[in-house]
């Protein structure tokens, strides 16, 4: 009913908060170091300066009461960094407690025993914009009393009241799944909105000023779960918005754009939920024999176990182990298309060569089998026999209503619209950030 409906209302997404510009950024993203200075004795000030020199920075602001050890070890430091950065402000400058209006600013650098992990190489406390404390890694590996950084960061600091700020922008995924996370949204919603624009967003690039999100869901009820009605996704210069529409001659359940269009492509970008984007297409320095190769697919990083699903509907025409690829499927789709799955600990129930499978149908399973250095999904794209980069290919297009279907679509898009509209004036928003 309309009623029924009208309670997404109450868990709307604010367009406005998924705003990113160069001053707000998720704590969650890995800062990126285009320098990895050399750790040197402070000799001076000129000294320090090269020594910091490039290193990505995150100001992060600070509330009365916050535990200082606490607040480092959720900005990448180990415990026992922590402790000795925590242990230098009080030696050295008599600051044992944070205050509200205080500002940290961490310089990060890799960790050379795990260059995927960034460790806070020096980090400064700020009253407002007044400089502190300032402690950094000594050529020991503890913590000393350092100089004042000699840049200042007026637009970040500016903004630190409401989110850290840090280097690269996130990608789009994570800031999707991040903001949906913080919002305490169901996870089928979850699910459901990754799954929507996966179709056509590549989700490794990175989030731009002025990208948002916007999200209409139900709530539902003991005998319905949460269904989105309507979403759009702004990146770039690209909107993309969709409907949730079922079609009365076939039950179909699917998202449609204003004009009709499915949202549904012929093959899913990411065939799986979760999972991080460790490497893209193209050249790279192969992570085990060292030498640069074309890396052919696209690599994301999940926990062993992570269900796989079938990109699109096709047939199994290799399941079995292959070389370094490990546990291996391929599957043939339509229009000389193939994409395959590597490295798997697994095949699903009854996947074998020549069996028909759907899009979203589980696959199989992520694992590390074959030359891998750690559970992930290899997946590949082929078109005629040829290697395309499965992020950025152009994909044929899903169902076109039109007709009745197409006038049936309109009534539903006018209802959804009608129910936005009512709940934007005045606006009863969830934040989304």
């Amino acid at each position: 009913s309309i009623d029924a409906v009208d309670m997404a209302a109450k868990s709307l997404v604010d367009p406005g908060r998924f705003d990113f510009n160069l001053a707000m950024q998720p704590d969650l993203e890995r800062y990126a170091v285009r320098i990895t200075p050399e750790n040197v004795s402070f000799v001076s000030k000129r000294d320090e300066e090269i020594r910091f020199a490039g290193m990505e920075e995150s100001i992060v602001p600070v509330s009365a009461g916050q535990d200082l050890i606490d607040l480092l070890m959720d900005h990448e430091a180990r415990q026992s960094e922590a402790q000795n950065i925590a242990a230098a402000f009080r030696s050295n400058f008599g600051i044992s407690e944070l205050a509200d209006g205080q500002r940290l600013r961490i310089a990060f650098a890799p960790s050379p025993d795990d260059l995927e992990r960034m460790r806070p190489e020096r980090v400064s406390l700020y009253r407002e914009t007044d400089h502190l404390a300032t402690v950094a890694r000594s050529d020991s590996g503890g913590y000393v009393r350092a100089m004042e950084p000699s840049t200042f960061l007026a637009d970040a600091f500016a903004e630190a009241d409401r989110v850290s700020y840090g280097g690269p922008t996130p990608a789009i995924y994570d800031s999707i799944y991040q903001t949906a996370l913080e919002q305490d949204m169901p996870e089928e919603i979850i699910d459901d909105l990754v799954r929507m624009f996966s179709f056509d967003v590549d989700f490794n690039a990175r989030v731009q000023p002025g990208d948002a999100i916007e999200l209409f869901f139900t709530e539902g009820d003991e005998n319905n779960g949460p269904k989105i009605l309507y979403a759009a996704l702004n990146t770039g210069n690209t909107k993309r918005e969709f409907y949730r529409f079922r079609t009365p001659d076939d039950g179909v359940t699917d998202f449609y754009d204003a004009s009709g269009q499915s949202a549904k492509k012929f093959l899913i970008r990411k065939p799986l939920n979760g999972g991080v984007f460790r490497s893209g297409f193209g050249m790279r320095r192969h992570p085990i024999h060292g030498y640069t190769k074309m890396h052919r697919g696209v690599d994301w990083a999940a926990s062993r176990g992570t269900p796989i699903m079938a990109a699109g509907n096709g047939t199994v025409i290799k399941a079995g182990w292959s070389s370094g690829y490990g546990r291996r499927i391929e599957l043939r789709h339509t229009n000389g298309y193939t994409t395959t799955y590597n490295h798997m600990s697994g095949f699903g129930n009854g996947i074998q060569e020549g069996v028909r499978v759907t899009q979203g149908q589980i696959i199989g399973y992520v694992g590390s089998t074959g030359l891998s250095t750690g559970p992930h999904l290899h997946y590949e794209v082929l078109v005629n026999s040829r290697y395309v980069d499965p992020m950025r290919i152009k994909l044929p297009k899903g169902r076109t209503l039109d007709g009745e279907m197409r006038t049936a679509f309109e009534e539903e898009r006018y209802r959804v619209d009608t129910l936005l509209e009512r709940a934007r004036k005045p606006s009863r928003i969830a934040a989304i950030n």
